[in-house]
């Protein structure tokens, strides 16, 4: 009878051939050696998760409970999950494949669409920008995330971006009511995407750096807004091989930090600098409040769009503990196959 060879994910074999397949014994995860990487696969779900250790769990998700290895005491603002694209149960990734995300015609959903993607927490949804052609979103079931309608059929022109919003109402009303936060993304790209569709701040030929999320408006600080020296969020390019890259920001009252697993110039860089930065530009007389809202993903607010494919979006409205941070990141490390390092919080 044949039998896989096995390792852990800190063993793997360097004398490997092309095709060589074995089994993680302390993921669970099936590998293989394409020539150049190792490719690893995780069993699709198309079932209802167990809510085990495998998923995070917080307070008021669908999953609370607080002996599971990811638990968290803290409740995010919102938490949108492409494998739970309802906010309750598992997708099945094959039967969504190629469904277009609802848009908002005069405050209700665009009945030629055909789904919503909502939150694991919290009355909110997230939806297409209009509902012309340039500004749709699909499903794509093969990469597991909300993708770029005009890139998924193999285009190289879009328009394309999330707004936020409640479910009964097509303006947004999430907002971040402090300076503290913490927000996790998981974004991924390919080759084409990467060239063509990443919006560029523009302050030198070949920056890197994109506008991921943008929250709008004159003197709003933004998570993945314009440029740095007006309050941003900005990070590195993605890899360009379809791989998820895991971006961490964590905002207090003084400073905003940031890490990136997964950019193809470093597994995971420091604070500050070109690679995350930002300023609160938003306290003035007449925004007194320090309000962050969020209102769009994808757009930066200068005519630039993301096209890639939007896997997880976690916003908390506080500054995590040290702790709470990075159990969730490794919770995200091990769900999307990257190495886990302990971030530095002080």
């Amino acid at each position: 009878m044949s039998q896989l060879l096995t390792c852990t994910s800190s063993t793997r074999p360097s004398d490997v051939r092309t095709g060589d397949l074995l089994f993680e014994t302390d993921t669970n995860r099936l590998i293989f050696w394409d020539g150049v990487v190792w490719r690893i696969y995780n069993s699709d779900r198309s079932l209802p998760g167990t809510g085990g250790e495998d998923e995070l769990h917080y307070p008021a998700g669908i999953w609370s409970n607080a002996s599971s290895t990811y638990f968290v005491n803290t409740q995010p603002l919102f938490h949108f999950d492409s494998e739970y694209v309802d906010g309750a149960t598992a997708t099945d990734h094959s039967g969504l494949d190629g469904d277009l995300l609802s848009n908002y015609q005069n405050g209700s959903a665009a009945p030629e669409n055909k789904f919503f993607w909502k939150s694991r927490v919290g009355d909110y949804v997230v939806y297409s920008a209009s509902a012309g052609a340039n500004f749709q979103l699909a499903y794509n079931g093969g990469r597991k995330g909300i993708h770029a309608r005009q890139f998924y059929t193999g285009s190289s022109a879009s328009n394309a971006q999330l707004n936020f919003g409640k479910s009964s109402s097509a303006d947004s009303e999430i907002n971040v009511k402090s300076k503290n936060f913490t927000y996790f993304l998981i974004i991924s790209s390919n080759s084409q995407e990467r060239s063509l569709a990443i919006p560029n701040h523009g302050q030198s030929s070949g920056d890197p750096s994109t506008a991921i999320v943008a929250g709008m408006g004159n003197g709003h600080n933004r998570i993945g807004g314009e440029v740095p020296n007006v309050g941003a969020v900005h990070t590195m390019d993605p890899a360009d091989n379809g791989d998820p890259m895991i971006i961490i920001v964590r905002g207090n009252s003084s400073s905003i930090d940031g890490w990136v697993f997964g950019s193809p110039s470093a597994t995971i860089s420091g604070t500050g600098g070109r690679m995350i930065g930002a300023s609160h530009s938003n306290d003035s007389s007449s925004n007194p409040g320090k309000d962050l809202p969020v209102e769009y993903a994808a757009y930066n607010n200068s005519g630039q769009y993301w096209n890639g494919v939007f896997h997880e979006m976690i916003l908390f409205s506080s500054a995590l503990s040290k702790a709470e941070t990075n159990k969730i990141t490794q919770y995200l490390c091990n769900k999307y196959d990257q190495s886990f390092v302990e971030l530095n919080i002080t």
